[in-house]
């Protein structure tokens, strides 16, 4: 069906045989026109609304660089609340390895001891992440890469792992929390190098 336009002011008549993509074009140029700082208004808007954009990404990947690097922290340190406190409650865990998917907190029970002996000193932990893909917004993310989980326990040698994975935050009360992560297969030393160029 088409569009019935009446006429209207002089000037701005739209017979109703005409497009309705024709009338919105006349209109808007007589919006324009009919408005002198409207050009300079809309020039500022396509200049700032990018920038404003980009401020608002760089603060959300250096917030969520922040929670990576607290991660590690926590993982170096064997402080193990400090670690749950990085996991919403619902979190879940899932593993290509395994072929598992299960809460996160049956994963920190099991990881538990590894942080005491990390603590007392009987057990050295290390993690290092990098990024293929982040997406999100304010309050989620979506990250793609790989991380790096090094370990020696007392005296044997050094034991590395590098992993795919994934992971979804959330953040709620100004607090990011990994809401499921999702360590997939085994990457290789070539995969992690290239991440870091």
């Amino acid at each position: 069906m088409s569009p019935d336009v009446s006429a209207g002011k002089a000037g701005s008549a739209h017979p109703a045989k005409k497009s309705l993509g024709t009338w919105l074009v006349r209109a808007l140029a007589d919006t324009v026109f009919m408005t002198p700082n409207l050009p300079a208004l809309l020039f500022t808007a396509i200049i700032t609304v990018p920038s404003l954009l980009q401020a608002e990404e760089r603060e959300r990947l250096a917030e969520l660089d922040a929670y990576w690097a607290g991660v590690a922290n926590t993982i170096r340190k064997g402080d193990f609340e400090g670690y749950a406190a990085t996991c919403h409650p619902d979190a879940v865990l899932v593993s290509e390895r395994t072929g598992a998917s299960y809460p996160l907190v049956k994963a920190l029970a099991r990881w538990k001891k590894e942080f005491e002996d990390t603590k007392a000193g009987r057990r050295e932990s290390q993690v290092t992440f990098r990024f293929a893909q982040r997406f999100g917004d304010t309050t989620t993310a979506h990250e793609r890469g790989i991380f790096l989980y090094s370990f020696r326990q007392g005296d044997q040698p050094l034991k590395t792992e590098y992993v795919h994975f994934e992971a979804l935050l959330v953040k709620k009360n100004r607090k990011w929390q990994i809401l499921m992560e999702y360590q997939k297969t085994a990457a290789t030393e070539e995969e992690w190098k290239a991440l870091a160029e």
